[in-house]
């Protein structure tokens, strides 16, 4: 498991950027909020990191800060969302905990789920201190009727 790296920051790449650590540069998937943050390229950079193995892949997921890191393994633990749609939810978060649809909509999410997350994060996190807040709120147009259609 690797639990964060620290370097010198080589480049930024979409959505990610490479580390260069002893000699090994590491492609790391970052949210916006993160990529904000960085120094510029050629400084060092330290970021904490959550390393998912798949069958078919290693991926590296970096975070400025512990709250954003703890904020990603809370949405990796709602059924049905993976690393990458959770670091998407991360980068859009500003907007979307402001309600708007088409944000939830860019993270990936369908219309329903992002309520099921909200309803999931909160049991998770009750009882938790020092745990981010993270809501999503959408207004859901009722289907329309087939009369309203004619």
């Amino acid at each position: 498991m690797i639990a964060s790296v620290r370097g010198t920051l080589l480049e930024l790449v979409d959505g990610a950027v490479v580390v260069e650590a002893g000699g090994l540069g590491y492609l790391v998937q970052v949210s916006t909020h993160t990529l904000a943050s960085l120094p510029p390229v050629g400084q060092e950079v330290t970021l904490r990191t959550r390393h998912i193995v798949r069958e078919d892949a290693q991926l590296l997921f970096g975070f400025a800060d512990a709250q954003e890191l703890r904020l990603f393994d809370l949405l990796i633990g709602v059924s049905g969302v993976g690393p990458k749609l959770a670091l998407a939810a991360l980068s859009c978060s500003g907007s979307a905990s402001s309600g708007s649809s088409r944000a939830v909509a860019r993270a990936g999410f369908d219309v329903r789920s992002p309520t099921d997350a909200t309803v999931e994060l909160q049991a998770t996190c009750q009882g938790c201190q020092g745990t981010p807040t993270f809501r999503w709120t959408t207004a859901i147009a009722p289907e329309p009727s087939s009369a309203s259609r004619r």
